[in-house]
């Protein structure tokens, strides 16, 4: 379960530099919509997942807030 989290985040991290950063060169550039649609993918098969593994699910949230937080504290600093 934990790895398909991070493999949304690795897609999502893909929209959002698509969308920041538009005009950097990349050497291999898919459609949109491959990555929007493994984010969907991958976001169900997490959530389905949930009731199958309450501790594993605690673990991977407790990890994504940590991570958000650090996120947020070091783009003040």
């Amino acid at each position: 379960m934990s790895v398909w989290g991070f493999l949304f985040l690795a897609a999502l991290g893909v929209i959002v530099l698509r969308i920041r950063e538009p005009d950097l060169h990349r050497p291999y550039k898919v459609h949109l919509a491959v990555p929007v649609a493994f984010c969907i993918i991958a976001f169900s098969v997490v959530v389905s997942s949930i009731p199958f593994a309450p501790i594993q699910a605690s673990i991977l949230g407790t990890l994504f807030l940590l991570r958000w937080l650090a996120q947020r504290l070091l783009k003040r600093a």
